[in-house]
């Protein structure tokens, strides 16, 4: 009878959001797929799960990103270790559209490549009569070691490279001394590697012995290591410019290796005077003048141009 009969609704509201389970802050691995997995599911008014089936787009968005990359640096005197830069055109790989069924879309194939702070990924609800969007920052922490970038080459103080290699002087300090740093497969900067070291030593396919003096191994900062002092010495009488190369290992879980190609010359010099005596405007008593030196190689080794 009726009386007894009971009837069961089902009422389900209209997508009025987007959520995510796990907050609006996430943390991945640079190179990874996402793991877990995005989940985004749409949700009424009252914060339930409908089963709507559309599609959900994602773009990405790089303004506020503050990136810790490193790129190899060929030229001594534009490279700035403080300051890198790298390529970051290639850095997210994935899918920007998905479908939501059952209410949830998953996005499964998500990575970047870039480590980083500030990625903001925005998902909208394709077919919404009104905009519905979901924003979750992204910080993206770089990967293992495996490589030594040289973030900066030594060089002569003044030296330009002869076939992009620069020249340096037996028992002169390099005037630019070399900075390396500790990357993944990405380029990005380790910067969790701190409480080890980098070792230098020097090769020569023409000249034996050599040997690299002053702090040949140093500690790693942040994924860096900064050199100084360095310089090269020989017992021979060398005065022709030869190739060498100087070699770097970092040794800690796993030992990782990196070269830099140098030109080596005796240091016998020459002093040219680029500008005659002349007194000071200032202080006549003070006689100024330009000066330059320079190896027997023709490589300038120091240059004032102040007229001091």
């Amino acid at each position: 009878s009726l009386e007894n009969s009971s009837l069961v609704f089902e009422v389900e509201f209209p997508v009025n959001n987007l959520m995510s389970d796990e907050g609006n802050s996430k943390t991945f691995t640079a190179g990874m797929v996402f793991d877990p997995s995005l989940v985004v599911r749409l949700v009424d008014l009252h914060g339930f799960q409908t089963t709507s089936k559309r599609y959900l787009s994602m773009i990405v968005n790089y303004s506020m990103v503050r990136y810790d990359c490193s790129s190899v640096c060929h030229v001594p005197q534009s490279c700035d270790p403080y300051n890198l830069t790298c390529d970051t055109s290639s850095s997210f790989f994935g899918a920007s559209y998905v479908m939501a069924v059952g209410g949830v879309a998953t996005f499964s194939d998500l990575l970047f490549r870039r480590a980083g702070v500030g990625y903001l990924l925005i998902f909208e609800d394709v077919l919404a009569d009104h905009h519905r969007s979901l924003t979750l920052n992204i910080t993206v922490e770089p990967g293992d070691p495996t490589r030594l970038i040289v973030a900066r080459p030594p060089s002569a103080i003044t030296d330009s490279p002869v076939d992009g290699i620069q020249t340096v002087f037996f028992g002169l300090a390099f005037g630019i001394q070399p900075v390396l740093s500790i990357v993944d497969d990405y380029g990005n900067i380790v910067r969790r590697e701190e409480n080890a070291e980098v070792f230098v030593q020097v090769e020569s396919p023409t000249v034996q012995p050599i040997v690299v003096m002053g702090d040949i191994q140093r500690q790693v900062v942040r994924g860096q290591v900064f050199f100084s002092h360095l310089f090269l010495e020989t017992t021979l009488d060398v005065y022709d410019r030869f190739p060498a190369q100087l070699l770097f290992t970092f040794s800690k879980d796993t030992t990782i290796k990196s070269n830099i190609s140098l030109n080596v010359a005796r240091g016998a010099f020459d002093l040219s005077i680029l500008q005659p005596l002349s007194q000071s405007y200032d202080n006549p008593a003070v006689i100024r003048t330009s000066v330059q030196l320079s190896s027997q190689q023709g490589v300038t080794v120091f240059r004032d141009l102040q007229g001091s």
